[in-house]
C-alpha cells in the first residue's frame, strides 16, 4: 500500500478535479492510501474519489481572490495570503507531523507550495503537478498590488524545490526539466443517455451547460434564456435544485456527476479554465469560452483549445448583456462535436510518479524516494 498526501489550492474547482483523476489513476496501478490536506469542500472528494482517503480541512493556499467569477482581487489577494504566506514553523512542524503519522511515502501538491515546504520538513519526496504556478500568474497584478512581487518569488523558490515536476498541458510556462502529460481530467462515469432522462431532458433536445468553474455567478441574462428552444443546465451556489421552465439550476453539491454533465451537453459555456476545458476536451464537447485578460494561464489555454477542440470566444461584454444567445449561440451548437480523447494525461502522471519512486536513484534535491 502506497500512502500519500496531497496538499490542493482551493482556487475554483479545478486543482482539486485535477487532483481526483491522479489519485484515481494512482489508484488503478497501485493500492493507493491519500491524506488530502485542502479548503475544498469534502463533498467535492466523496463525490470524486474511487481510492481510500482522508479528508484534513487546512487552508494551504489561497491562489488569487475572485471578486467576481471573471473578476480578479489582487490587493484581497495580498491580505489572505499574509494570513498564511510564509508559514510559521509551528505550523510546518504540525503539517509535517501529521504527514510522518500517516506513513505517507511522498508529498503531491496541486499547486498549493506549502505542500513542498512540509514536504522538506518531513524529509519526503515532493512531487509539484500544475499547469502553472502562482508566480507567474500573480506577475500580471503587481501594479494593484505591489506586495505579489515578493510573495510570488517566495513561491517561486519553493515550487523550484520540488523533487519531481509534471507539467500538463495546456502549460503555461514550459520547464525544460518537467515531464509533460496530456490534459489531467476526471472521467465521465455514467451513459449520457441516462443523464439526460434524470436532468428530465429529451435525447434530441439541446442541452447546454453554463459554468463558472466552481464560482458561483449572476447572470442578468436568466429571463433571455427562458426565450429559447434549448434546455439549459446551471450549477451555481443554489440551495437546491429547481426547473423554471428549460432552466435548471443545480447546487454545486449535486448528486449529478459534473463530467458527466460535460459529456452530455451538447455545448459548454463558461470562463476559461483548467477543468472545464480539459473534461470539455475529453469529451470532445464544443465549448464556448469567455477569455480573463490578465489572467495569463487564458491566451494560452485559449490558443491550444483552438488548435485541439471545437470551441469559440465570446467577450466578456456580450456574454455579460446575453447578446452571445441571439448572435452566436446557433452557430456554436451548428459546429461538428469533437473527438473524444483516447487518453487523459492522469495516467501518463501516474506512470511517471511510480516510475520515479521506484527507482532507487538520488533525486535532484538530495532526497532518496
Amino acid at each position: 500500500m502506497f500512502t500519500f498526501s496531497y496538499f490542493i489550492s482551493p482556487h475554483g474547482f479545478g486543482h482539486a478535479a485535477r487532483a481526483c483523476a491522479v489519485m484515481n489513476a494512482l489508484g488503478k496501478q497501485a493500492p493507493c492510501h491519500f491524506e488530502i490536506f485542502t479548503s475544498v469542500p469534502a463533498w467535492f472528494f466523496a463525490q470524486s474519489l474511487q481510492v481510500p482517503y482522508r479528508y484534513h480541512h487546512e487552508i494551504v493556499d489561497v491562489g488569487l481572490v475572485q471578486a467576481t467569477p471573471l473578476k480578479e482581487d489582487a490587493p484581497t489577494t495580498v491580505q489572505r495570503l499574509r494570513e498564511i504566506w510564509f508559514p510559521s514553523q509551528a505550523k510546518i512542524a504540525q503539517l509535517a507531523g501529521e504527514v510522518c503519522n500517516a506513513g505517507c511515502q511522498a508529498i503531491l501538491c496541486d499547486i498549493a507550495p506549502m505542500g513542498i515546504v512540509v514536504a522538506n520538513a518531513a524529509g519526503v519526496p515532493s512531487i509539484l503537478i500544475e499547469n502553472f504556478t502562482w508566480d507567474t500568474i500573480y506577475s500580471a497584478y503587481v501594479a494593484d498590488a505591489p506586495a505579489l512581487q515578493e510573495l510570488g518569488d517566495s513561491m517561486a523558490e519553493w515550487f523550484a524545490r520540488a523533487n519531481y515536476h509534471i507539467q500538463t498541458d495546456p502549460i503555461t510556462r514550459p520547464t525544460a526539466t518537467a515531464q509533460s502529460v496530456l490534459p489531467i481530467s476526471r472521467s465521465p462515469r455514467t451513459p449520457t443517455s441516462e443523464i439526460r432522462s434524470r436532468l428530465g431532458i429529451s435525447p434530441t433536445a439541446q442541452l447546454i451547460l453554463l459554468t463558472m468553474g466552481g464560482h458561483s455567478a449572476e447572470f442578468l441574462f436568466l429571463a433571455k434564456l427562458q426565450q429559447l428552444p434549448y434546455q439549459f443546465v446551471l450549477p451555481g451556489n443554489w440551495q437546491s435544485e429547481e426547473r423554471r421552465g428549460n432552466c435548471l439550476f443545480l447546487p454545486f453539491k449535486s448528486e449529478l456527476y459534473h463530467p458527466d454533465l460535460v459529456a452530455t451537453a451538447d455545448l459548454v459555456v463558461g470562463k476559461i479554465g483548467y477543468s472545464t476545458v480539459a473534461e470539455a476536451w475529453q469529451s470532445g464537447t464544443r465549448f464556448a469560452y469567455i477569455p480573463r485578460p490578465l489572467f495569463l494561464e487564458s491566451a494560452v489555454m485559449e490558443e491550444w483549445m483552438q488548435k485541439n477542440m471545437v470551441c469559440s470566444e465570446i467577450l466578456q461584454q456580450d456574454f455579460e448583456q446575453g447578446t452571445w444567445l441571439y448572435a452566436q449561440l446557433p452557430a456554436l451548437l451548428a459546429q461538428p462535436r469533437g473527438q473524444i480523447a483516447q487518453e487523459n494525461g492522469a495516467a501518463q502522471a501516474a506512470e511517471f510518479i511510480f516510475q520515479q519512486l521506484l527507482t532507487p536513484t538520488r533525486s535532484k534535491n538530495g532526497l532518496f524516494p
